[in-house]
Protein backbone atom coordinates (compact mmCIF):
# COMPACT_ATOMS: atom_id res chain seq x y z
CA UNK A 1 0.00 0.00 0.00
CA UNK A 2 2.00 3.18 -1.64
CA UNK A 3 -1.14 5.69 -0.48
CA UNK A 4 -0.92 6.96 3.11
CA UNK A 5 -4.19 9.49 4.33
CA UNK A 6 -3.27 12.04 7.26
CA UNK A 7 -6.63 12.93 9.25
CA UNK A 8 -6.61 15.82 10.95
CA UNK A 9 -10.20 16.74 11.04
CA UNK A 10 -13.23 14.54 9.94
CA UNK A 11 -13.32 15.28 6.83
CA UNK A 12 -10.15 14.56 5.91
CA UNK A 13 -11.15 10.71 5.86
CA UNK A 14 -14.34 11.35 3.50
CA UNK A 15 -11.42 13.19 1.45
CA UNK A 16 -9.81 9.93 0.80
CA UNK A 17 -12.93 8.39 -1.34
CA UNK A 18 -12.93 11.52 -3.46
CA UNK A 19 -9.46 12.62 -3.79
CA UNK A 20 -8.16 8.66 -4.35
CA UNK A 21 -10.86 7.14 -5.39
CA UNK A 22 -13.17 9.00 -7.44
CA UNK A 23 -16.58 9.29 -5.44
CA UNK A 24 -18.57 12.09 -6.10
CA UNK A 25 -19.50 14.16 -3.29
CA UNK A 26 -22.38 16.07 -2.91
CA UNK A 27 -22.70 18.33 0.48
CA UNK A 28 -25.93 20.60 2.04
CA UNK A 29 -25.13 22.01 5.17
CA UNK A 30 -24.40 19.08 7.54
CA UNK A 31 -25.41 16.54 5.42
CA UNK A 32 -22.85 14.66 2.48
CA UNK A 33 -23.37 11.97 0.21
CA UNK A 34 -20.31 10.35 -1.09
CA UNK A 35 -21.38 8.16 -4.54
CA UNK A 36 -19.34 5.10 -4.74
CA UNK A 37 -17.75 6.26 -9.03
CA UNK A 38 -18.96 3.57 -11.29
CA UNK A 39 -15.60 2.13 -12.02
CA UNK A 40 -14.97 1.22 -8.50
CA UNK A 41 -18.93 -0.45 -7.93
CA UNK A 42 -21.99 1.33 -6.50
CA UNK A 43 -23.91 2.71 -3.58
CA UNK A 44 -22.96 5.53 -1.24
CA UNK A 45 -21.77 6.76 2.40
CA UNK A 46 -24.23 9.10 3.93
CA UNK A 47 -22.81 11.47 6.58
CA UNK A 48 -24.35 13.50 8.81
CA UNK A 49 -21.77 16.07 10.73
CA UNK A 50 -23.89 17.30 14.08
CA UNK A 51 -23.22 19.44 17.33
CA UNK A 52 -20.03 18.57 19.29
CA UNK A 53 -17.91 16.73 17.27
CA UNK A 54 -20.70 14.06 16.46
CA UNK A 55 -20.85 12.43 13.25
CA UNK A 56 -23.27 9.63 12.16
CA UNK A 57 -22.20 7.63 8.80
CA UNK A 58 -24.29 4.89 6.93
CA UNK A 59 -22.26 3.13 4.42
CA UNK A 60 -24.63 1.12 2.07
CA UNK A 61 -22.45 -0.07 -0.96
CA UNK A 62 -20.80 -2.96 -3.34
CA UNK A 63 -17.22 -2.74 -4.79
CA UNK A 64 -16.14 -4.13 -8.18
CA UNK A 65 -12.39 -3.14 -7.10
CA UNK A 66 -11.02 -3.28 -3.30
CA UNK A 67 -10.45 -0.36 -1.35
CA UNK A 68 -7.45 -0.23 0.72
CA UNK A 69 -5.04 2.33 2.31
CA UNK A 70 -2.84 3.43 4.92
CA UNK A 71 -3.95 6.10 7.12
CA UNK A 72 -2.29 8.36 10.28
CA UNK A 73 -3.81 10.93 12.60
CA UNK A 74 -3.80 12.90 15.99
CA UNK A 75 -7.09 12.92 16.15
CA UNK A 76 -8.81 11.95 18.94
CA UNK A 77 -12.29 10.54 18.46
CA UNK A 78 -14.90 7.63 20.31
CA UNK A 79 -16.30 5.66 17.54
CA UNK A 80 -18.61 2.91 17.67
CA UNK A 81 -19.27 0.61 14.14
CA UNK A 82 -21.47 -1.44 13.64
CA UNK A 83 -21.36 -4.34 10.70
CA UNK A 84 -24.88 -5.43 8.96
CA UNK A 85 -23.80 -6.89 6.31
CA UNK A 86 -20.43 -8.38 4.48
CA UNK A 87 -16.86 -7.33 6.13
CA UNK A 88 -14.13 -4.93 6.77
CA UNK A 89 -10.95 -5.18 7.92
CA UNK A 90 -8.78 -2.93 9.89
CA UNK A 91 -5.39 -3.12 11.54
CA UNK A 92 -4.33 -0.65 13.77
CA UNK A 93 -0.70 -0.13 15.76
CA UNK A 94 -0.65 -1.38 19.21
CA UNK A 95 -4.00 -3.57 18.17
CA UNK A 96 -3.55 -5.95 15.31
CA UNK A 97 -5.96 -6.54 12.62
CA UNK A 98 -9.74 -6.27 13.33
CA UNK A 99 -11.98 -8.23 11.27
CA UNK A 100 -15.67 -6.52 11.72
CA UNK A 101 -17.74 -9.78 10.21
CA UNK A 102 -21.81 -8.95 9.92
CA UNK A 103 -23.52 -9.01 13.19
CA UNK A 104 -20.70 -7.42 15.39
CA UNK A 105 -19.96 -4.40 16.19
CA UNK A 106 -16.32 -2.69 18.14
CA UNK A 107 -16.03 0.45 19.68
CA UNK A 108 -12.76 2.87 19.11
CA UNK A 109 -11.36 4.47 21.59
CA UNK A 110 -8.23 6.26 19.88
CA UNK A 111 -5.37 9.62 20.11
CA UNK A 112 -2.62 9.30 18.01
CA UNK A 113 -2.84 6.51 15.90
CA UNK A 114 -2.16 4.64 12.31
CA UNK A 115 -2.73 1.14 10.33
CA UNK A 116 -4.92 0.85 7.37
CA UNK A 117 -8.65 0.19 6.06
CA UNK A 118 -9.84 -2.78 3.86
CA UNK A 119 -13.33 -2.70 2.23
CA UNK A 120 -13.30 -5.78 0.01
CA UNK A 121 -15.10 -6.06 -3.62
CA UNK A 122 -17.84 -8.46 -4.86
CA UNK A 123 -19.34 -7.87 -1.28
CA UNK A 124 -22.49 -5.71 -0.45
CA UNK A 125 -21.54 -3.91 2.51
CA UNK A 126 -23.62 -1.81 5.27
CA UNK A 127 -21.99 -0.32 8.24
CA UNK A 128 -23.13 2.48 10.63
CA UNK A 129 -20.56 4.61 12.11
CA UNK A 130 -21.20 6.63 15.11
CA UNK A 131 -18.07 8.85 15.97
CA UNK A 132 -17.63 11.72 18.07
CA UNK A 133 -14.61 13.70 17.65
CA UNK A 134 -12.72 15.42 20.44
CA UNK A 135 -15.21 13.84 23.04
CA UNK A 136 -13.70 15.18 25.95
CA UNK A 137 -14.21 18.73 24.81
CA UNK A 138 -17.62 17.71 23.36
CA UNK A 139 -20.13 15.10 23.59
CA UNK A 140 -18.36 13.76 26.88
CA UNK A 141 -18.36 17.35 28.53
CA UNK A 142 -21.01 17.03 31.17
CA UNK A 143 -19.44 18.35 34.02
CA UNK A 144 -21.77 20.39 36.20
CA UNK A 145 -19.27 23.86 35.68
CA UNK A 146 -18.90 22.77 32.09
CA UNK A 147 -14.86 23.37 32.47
CA UNK A 148 -13.37 19.85 33.00
CA UNK A 149 -12.52 18.00 30.51
CA UNK A 150 -11.40 15.29 32.06
CA UNK A 151 -15.29 14.13 33.42
CA UNK A 152 -16.06 10.64 32.24
CA UNK A 153 -11.97 9.69 31.06
CA UNK A 154 -12.91 7.03 33.67
CA UNK A 155 -15.47 5.57 31.69
CA UNK A 156 -13.85 5.91 28.50
CA UNK A 157 -10.77 3.67 30.37
CA UNK A 158 -13.11 0.71 31.18
CA UNK A 159 -13.83 -0.23 27.46
CA UNK A 160 -10.67 -1.34 26.99
CA UNK A 161 -13.15 -5.26 26.76
CA UNK A 162 -15.02 -3.80 23.91
CA UNK A 163 -12.35 -2.42 21.88
CA UNK A 164 -12.22 -5.85 19.55
CA UNK A 165 -15.55 -7.11 17.09
CA UNK A 166 -18.23 -8.40 18.94
CA UNK A 167 -21.49 -10.13 18.38
CA UNK A 168 -24.25 -7.18 19.07
CA UNK A 169 -27.01 -7.86 21.41
CA UNK A 170 -30.33 -8.68 19.60
CA UNK A 171 -31.80 -6.13 21.79
CA UNK A 172 -29.41 -2.89 20.51
CA UNK A 173 -29.88 -3.93 17.01
CA UNK A 174 -33.56 -1.86 17.26
CA UNK A 175 -32.04 1.71 17.28
CA UNK A 176 -29.24 0.48 14.52
CA UNK A 177 -32.20 -0.52 12.68
CA UNK A 178 -34.27 2.91 13.50
CA UNK A 179 -31.65 5.03 12.28
CA UNK A 180 -31.41 2.92 8.97
CA UNK A 181 -35.06 2.62 8.49
CA UNK A 182 -35.56 6.38 9.34
CA UNK A 183 -38.26 8.02 7.09
CA UNK A 184 -38.44 11.63 8.84
CA UNK A 185 -36.81 14.70 6.76
CA UNK A 186 -34.93 17.75 7.49
CA UNK A 187 -34.43 18.94 10.74
CA UNK A 188 -36.65 16.09 12.54
CA UNK A 189 -34.28 13.42 10.77
CA UNK A 190 -31.51 15.15 12.08
CA UNK A 191 -32.81 15.03 15.81
CA UNK A 192 -34.01 12.00 15.24
CA UNK A 193 -30.38 10.29 14.36
CA UNK A 194 -28.68 12.60 16.88
CA UNK A 195 -31.29 11.19 19.60
CA UNK A 196 -30.36 7.49 18.47
CA UNK A 197 -26.89 7.53 18.14
CA UNK A 198 -26.25 9.50 21.83
CA UNK A 199 -28.70 6.32 23.07
CA UNK A 200 -26.13 3.49 21.20
CA UNK A 201 -23.21 5.66 22.91
CA UNK A 202 -24.39 5.56 26.45
CA UNK A 203 -25.17 1.90 26.33
CA UNK A 204 -21.24 1.62 25.30
CA UNK A 205 -20.52 3.40 28.57
CA UNK A 206 -22.30 1.21 30.57
CA UNK A 207 -20.87 -1.59 28.88
CA UNK A 208 -24.25 -3.42 27.62
CA UNK A 209 -23.06 -3.04 23.89
CA UNK A 210 -22.37 -6.53 23.40
CA UNK A 211 -23.30 -10.03 23.89
CA UNK A 212 -21.78 -11.95 27.00
CA UNK A 213 -21.26 -14.93 25.08
CA UNK A 214 -17.81 -17.11 25.89
CA UNK A 215 -14.87 -16.45 23.84
CA UNK A 216 -14.70 -18.89 21.13
CA UNK A 217 -10.98 -20.83 20.17
CA UNK A 218 -10.32 -18.92 17.10
CA UNK A 219 -11.31 -20.93 13.19
CA UNK A 220 -8.51 -21.41 10.83
CA UNK A 221 -9.99 -21.17 7.47
CA UNK A 222 -8.45 -21.79 4.12
CA UNK A 223 -9.42 -19.21 1.29
CA UNK A 224 -11.70 -22.17 -0.51
CA UNK A 225 -13.18 -22.71 2.78
CA UNK A 226 -14.31 -19.01 2.79
CA UNK A 227 -15.51 -19.47 -0.95
CA UNK A 228 -17.49 -22.44 0.45
CA UNK A 229 -19.03 -20.52 3.48
CA UNK A 230 -20.02 -17.75 1.25
CA UNK A 231 -22.08 -20.02 -1.21
CA UNK A 232 -23.32 -21.19 1.56
CA UNK A 233 -24.94 -17.28 2.56
CA UNK A 234 -25.95 -17.30 -0.61
CA UNK A 235 -27.87 -20.24 -0.66
CA UNK A 236 -29.52 -19.11 2.80
CA UNK A 237 -30.76 -16.15 1.24
CA UNK A 238 -31.67 -17.86 -2.21
CA UNK A 239 -33.87 -20.06 0.14
CA UNK A 240 -35.61 -17.88 3.05
CA UNK A 241 -38.80 -20.10 2.58
CA UNK A 242 -37.65 -23.81 2.43
CA UNK A 243 -34.23 -23.82 4.06
CA UNK A 244 -31.88 -26.38 3.95
CA UNK A 245 -30.54 -28.05 7.21
CA UNK A 246 -26.90 -27.91 8.19
CA UNK A 247 -26.42 -31.44 6.36
CA UNK A 248 -27.76 -30.51 3.35
CA UNK A 249 -26.07 -27.21 3.07
CA UNK A 250 -23.26 -29.11 3.88
CA UNK A 251 -23.46 -31.34 0.85
CA UNK A 252 -24.19 -28.63 -1.37
CA UNK A 253 -21.18 -26.86 -0.52
CA UNK A 254 -18.65 -29.84 -0.14
CA UNK A 255 -17.42 -28.49 3.07
CA UNK A 256 -18.00 -31.17 5.87
CA UNK A 257 -20.50 -29.50 8.92
CA UNK A 258 -18.45 -28.87 11.62
CA UNK A 259 -16.62 -26.85 9.64
CA UNK A 260 -19.23 -25.13 8.24
CA UNK A 261 -21.40 -24.07 11.45
CA UNK A 262 -17.33 -23.09 12.93
CA UNK A 263 -16.68 -20.86 10.04
CA UNK A 264 -19.92 -19.50 9.51
CA UNK A 265 -19.98 -18.26 13.39
CA UNK A 266 -16.52 -16.71 12.77
CA UNK A 267 -17.52 -15.01 9.86
CA UNK A 268 -20.69 -13.76 10.30
CA UNK A 269 -20.48 -13.59 13.91
CA UNK A 270 -24.09 -15.69 14.69
CA UNK A 271 -24.81 -19.04 14.04
CA UNK A 272 -26.63 -20.58 10.19
CA UNK A 273 -29.94 -20.62 11.83
CA UNK A 274 -29.77 -17.29 13.77
CA UNK A 275 -28.42 -15.98 10.69
CA UNK A 276 -31.52 -17.36 8.74
CA UNK A 277 -34.09 -15.94 11.22
CA UNK A 278 -31.90 -12.66 11.30
CA UNK A 279 -32.46 -12.27 7.25
CA UNK A 280 -36.08 -13.21 7.61
CA UNK A 281 -37.07 -10.80 9.94
CA UNK A 282 -34.71 -7.52 8.10
CA UNK A 283 -36.89 -9.17 4.94
CA UNK A 284 -40.02 -8.88 7.29
CA UNK A 285 -39.31 -5.15 8.39
CA UNK A 286 -38.30 -4.19 4.46
CA UNK A 287 -41.94 -5.16 3.35
CA UNK A 288 -43.54 -3.67 6.25
CA UNK A 289 -41.46 0.03 5.64
CA UNK A 290 -42.85 -0.60 1.71
CA UNK A 291 -46.37 0.00 2.93
CA UNK A 292 -48.21 -2.12 0.37
CA UNK A 293 -51.35 -3.96 0.27
CA UNK A 294 -49.72 -7.32 2.08
CA UNK A 295 -51.25 -7.70 5.32
CA UNK A 296 -49.22 -9.22 8.26
CA UNK A 297 -50.12 -12.87 7.55
CA UNK A 298 -48.91 -12.79 4.12
CA UNK A 299 -45.60 -11.19 5.19
CA UNK A 300 -45.22 -14.24 7.61
CA UNK A 301 -45.31 -16.38 4.54
CA UNK A 302 -43.53 -14.62 2.45
CA UNK A 303 -40.32 -14.62 5.10
CA UNK A 304 -41.05 -18.13 5.74
CA UNK A 305 -42.46 -18.37 9.15
CA UNK A 306 -45.22 -21.04 9.39
CA UNK A 307 -46.46 -19.39 12.71
CA UNK A 308 -47.84 -15.70 13.58
CA UNK A 309 -47.03 -15.78 16.85
CA UNK A 310 -43.53 -17.16 16.79
CA UNK A 311 -42.95 -14.02 13.86
CA UNK A 312 -44.54 -11.53 16.40
CA UNK A 313 -42.23 -12.55 19.25
CA UNK A 314 -39.28 -12.82 17.25
CA UNK A 315 -39.72 -9.63 15.76
CA UNK A 316 -40.23 -7.70 19.22
CA UNK A 317 -37.23 -9.65 20.18
CA UNK A 318 -35.12 -8.16 17.21
CA UNK A 319 -36.98 -4.59 16.89
CA UNK A 320 -38.03 -4.08 20.23
CA UNK A 321 -41.51 -3.66 18.92
CA UNK A 322 -44.64 -5.67 17.66
CA UNK A 323 -44.90 -5.84 13.79
CA UNK A 324 -48.50 -4.03 13.55
CA UNK A 325 -47.03 -1.35 15.70
CA UNK A 326 -43.82 -1.16 13.64
CA UNK A 327 -45.96 -0.76 10.34
CA UNK A 328 -48.10 1.98 12.59
CA UNK A 329 -45.28 3.86 12.82
CA UNK A 330 -43.69 4.00 9.55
Amino acid sequence: MEYTAYISKAEDFFNIFTEKYNFMGESTGIQHKYRVAEEYGSGCMDRYSLKNGLEICMINLCLKKAIQFQFKTSLPVFEVVYCTQGRVLRNEQGMGELLLNEGNMVIYVRGKYEGFIEIPANMNIKCISIAAYNPFSGIFRYDPDGCDEGYGRADIKSLDDLMRPHPICPWLKAPFSEMQGCTFSGIAKLMYLECKAMEIISFALEKKIISREKTEIAVMLRKTDIEKINLARQIIHENITDPLSVDELSERVKLNSCKLKSGFKHLYGNTIFGYLKDIRLEKARELLDAGHDMNINEIVNEVGYSNTGHFARAFREKYGVNPKDYRLRT
